[in-house]
């Protein structure tokens, strides 16, 4: 048994894992979140990537497929926060 954060609500988790694999994943509560706004998902990911840098972009695509979904994750909970501010 090892401990993973979710990547999505920040929680720890345990789960059945080999230890080598990343410390970040999904807990089975976000894995239903996430399949159900994986199109919002991917459009806020391509609008982040067309706002980077060419240095900034070549950063994010050298991490892995689990740390790209967290930084994406983040970046939506700012957003959102933002928009609430904003309001």
């Amino acid at each position: 048994m090892y401990v993973k954060t979710c990547m999505a609500c920040q929680k720890v988790f345990n789960t059945e894992c080999d230890g080598e694999e990343e410390p970040i994943g999904l807990c089975e509560k976000c894995v239903g979140w996430q399949s159900r706004h994986s199109q919002d998902i991917n459009n806020h990911r391509e609008k982040m990537v067309k706002a980077f840098s060419p240095a900034v972009t070549a950063e994010f695509n050298k991490m892995s497929p689990n740390e790209q979904a967290f930084v994406v994750f983040r970046s939506m909970d700012l957003h959102a926060k933002a928009s609430s501010l904003a309001r």
